[in-house]
């Protein structure tokens, strides 16, 4: 998957889009988060490099508006952040994540960020948080570890299952922000008047959720 700080969104090839770069950092200078926006003259969105790639949020649009905890990068700056991160992506993106231990600070920003996650009478983390578990509520049944990032600082992975909707892998940082990363895909589809379509299909699909699994295993939650 293309990586390039420059590279098109889908909407981009549609009509003039301006593309602004922003970063968060740690107290210690480590990259927290890095974020683009796309702006069109009537609509805004935006999309956070993680692991390895970009994926698309509605928070990240806050970094326009909010000038407490980001800066400015141009394209150039941001794609040197982008070769270094993905880079400590590709070099063991299989490695076991070491347990965290959390500040009581971080530990409360987690557990408010995994509940507004899960709204309602959804799952809530225990207190203390401990540095893994299962815990249940609102139909959902989750595992969740907490695990040391590429940083250093304690973040939340966990793998959340319901019978009404998809299973969900996502992570909760240190600072509180919360993202789903690729699941288990439980169908694909095919072109019947391929010839091999549905088998190459198929074989994508077991790819896909074996990655799945190994991402899942090397974050303490399978």
């Amino acid at each position: 998957m293309d990586g390039r700080a420059g590279a098109r969104s889908p909407r981009q090839d549609e009509e003039e889009v301006i593309t602004r770069y922003f970063v968060s950092r740690d107290a210690d200078g480590s990259v927290s988060h890095l974020a683009r926006v796309f702006d069109n003259g009537t609509e805004l969105w935006g999309e956070f490099f993680i692991n390895g790639r970009w994926q698309a949020d509605a928070s990240a649009t806050d970094y326009l508006f909010d000038q407490s905890f980001r800066e400015e990068l141009d394209a150039d700056e941001a794609q040197a952040i982008v070769e270094s991160l993905a880079a400590g992506t590709r070099a063991a993106p299989d490695r076991m994540a070491q347990p965290a231990e959390a500040t009581s600070h971080q530990a409360a920003v987690i557990r408010r960020a995994f509940g507004e996650f899960f709204p309602g009478d959804g799952p809530q983390l225990p207190d203390p948080l401990p540095d893994h578990g299962s815990i249940s509520g609102g139909d959902w049944s989750v595992r969740f570890a907490l695990n040391t990032d590429e940083n250093g600082d304690p973040r939340l992975d966990f793998f959340a299952e319901n019978r009404f909707f998809e299973p969900l892998f996502g992570q909760v940082s240190h600072d509180g922000h919360a993202v789903t990363l690729d699941s288990f895909v439980q169908y694909f589809s095919y072109d019947p008047d391929v010839d091999g379509d549905k088998s190459a299909a198929e074989q994508r699909m077991l790819d896909h959720n074996q990655a799945v699994e190994r991402a899942l295993k090397s974050r303490r939650l399978a």
